[in-house]
């Protein structure tokens, strides 16, 4: 559980900076803002199937925790790519930078 609050954390940061990178970058195309609805959608999923799947069956919360750890960890991996340019080696398409 210390794990999921420290990777929410995590995360709520990386897209702070995607958030002020876009504002910054208003020129050529708009990848910038769908990267970031891309990861609040992304996580967003991931807490909903998380939770089904633990009302679902109740013992499966370790599990389902993991699931969400490990969603909350590439979503974090993405943006940190993306904040430093490397969107090529996560396979996400460029952006107009």
């Amino acid at each position: 559980m210390a794990a999921l609050l420290r990777n929410r954390a995590e995360h709520a940061k990386q897209l702070r900076g995607l958030e002020i990178m876009s504002r910054l970058l208003r020129q050529g195309s708009n990848t910038d803002r769908a990267r970031l609805s891309q990861c609040r959608l992304y996580t967003a999923l991931a807490e909903a199937f998380a939770e089904r799947m633990q009302r679902e069956e109740p013992g499966a919360r370790a599990a389902a925790l993991a699931q969400l750890n490990l969603a909350y960890e590439q979503a974090i991996y993405i943006a940190e790519r993306t904040l430093q340019g490397h969107e090529r080696i996560v396979g996400l398409p460029m952006s107009g930078r």
